[in-house]
């Protein structure tokens, strides 16, 4: 992955966690906790670091959450202990980063801008509000620091790109805060399939195996989404799934055998403090023409866009099934 998409991912990732954590407190604007929060769920070096010292997510929940406390403490005010709440930024707007969040992630820009950049530089903070809170966990920055220049070397997989005359294909990892076994359970259910598929409303299963899938006629904000011709119904099959670690889907509208098929499979191994997922998401390629060559030429210019695009929907998946355990 080149730089600026290396930028352009480590922001849109980062900025999606961040604000999902905030929508849970009923707050619009991500600070520099909700920065922290994000890439404790990064499956990049700089989560791996994070999670090796005990800074997962639900840690850093109660960290801020005392932290917060003990503060209004000190102006006297006294808050009442507040039930686990649940993230609502799909469903509500608004949302932005306050401005010292906004300098940190403005100085990494002009470097290499992946997580463990937006980690050192959330480190070096000046005002410590992150020393705050990693204190309450018995963690420095110094232990921090030493562990990220210990990983410096470590190449974390790379998404990967590829196209054949049947198929265009993206593989990209994550990580997913809970057990290898309850993400199965997630993954591998047809039912379940509308918790984590954004373009799946219900499943009903269908007479000899496949399961016959009503398409999403609104978002969960409530807007509606105008669907084409022969778009309202998917048949959804498990391709294939094996020993509790690999469950591969193909969707594909039966009214519309023009349209291309959508799979994605998705690989599930054991990881400290949850389980990391790899995800390769595909479109087949069904009725494809002959290919001419100014076609040839235009697929040629239109791959950066179509790789991100696959790369988008890649993480979308990743994204909705980190939501369903947090």
């Amino acid at each position: 992955m080149s730089k600026p998409a290396r930028m352009v991912a480590t922001s849109h990732q980062l900025s999606l966690a961040a604000m999902e954590e905030a929508s849970r407190t009923g707050e619009r604007t991500a600070d520099l906790e909700h920065l922290l929060m994000a890439l404790s769920l990064s499956e990049q070096p700089a989560g791996q670091v994070l999670r090796g010292l005990g800074v997962s997510l639900t840690a850093l929940r109660e960290a801020v959450a005392h932290q917060r406390e003990a503060e209004l403490g000190l102006l006297g005010v006294e808050i009442m202990d507040a039930a686990q709440q649940r993230i609502v930024f799909h469903e509500t707007g608004g949302y932005e980063w306050s401005d010292r969040a906004m300098r940190v992630l403005d100085k990494v820009s002009v470097g290499d801008g992946g997580p463990s950049a937006v980690l050192l530089a959330l480190l070096e903070e000046p005002s410590g509000r992150v020393e705050q809170v990693l204190a309450r966990l018995g963690v420095t920055p110094e232990q921090v620091g030493d562990r990220l220049a210990d990983a410096a070397g470590v190449v974390p997989d790379q998404a990967r790109f590829t196209r054949t005359d049947r198929a265009i294909t993206r593989t990209s990892q994550a990580f997913i805060p809970a057990p290898v076994a309850e993400v199965w359970a997630l993954v591998a259910d047809p039912a379940r399939l509308p918790e984590w598929d954004l373009n799946v409303a219900e499943v009903e299963p269908a007479e000899g195996g496949p399961w016959v899938a009503r398409t999403r006629t609104r978002t969960p904000d409530g807007k509606e989404v105008r669907l084409g011709q022969g778009l309202e119904y998917q048949r959804v099959e498990l391709l294939a799934q094996k020993d509790s670690s690999r469950a591969e889907w193909r969707f594909r509208y039966p009214e519309r055998p023009d349209l291309n098929t959508r799979l994605v499979a998705l690989a599930l191994e054991p990881a400290a403090g949850g389980t990391q997922l790899k995800i390769s998401f595909a479109w087949e390629l069904t009725g494809q023409r002959p290919r001419r060559p100014l076609r040839m030429v235009t697929g040629w210019i239109m791959r950066p866009a179509m790789r991100f695009a696959l790369w988008m929907q890649a993480a979308q998946v990743a994204s909705s099934i980190s939501r369903v355990f947090r």
